[in-house]
């Protein structure tokens, strides 16, 4: 289990920085649109914040 989490978590941490460069991109567009900025761009931190953590979390499941 734990080698198939080390693993995973090469693909998770990259993905997890394409998501965040993508939830700023997304946010940055919402002010054309500038009612929907107000929920998307506290979304899309929750969003990027979320896959950071789920990269950190099994990082350290890998090294226990």
């Amino acid at each position: 289990m734990r080698t198939v989490i080390c693993h995973l978590s090469f693909v998770i941490c990259p993905l997890s920085f394409v998501i965040c460069h993508l939830s700023f991109v997304i946010c940055h567009l919402s002010f054309v649109i500038c009612p929907l900025s107000f929920v998307i761009c506290p979304l899309s931190f929750v969003l990027c914040h979320l896959s950071f953590v789920i990269c950190h979390l099994s990082f350290v499941i890998c090294h226990l």
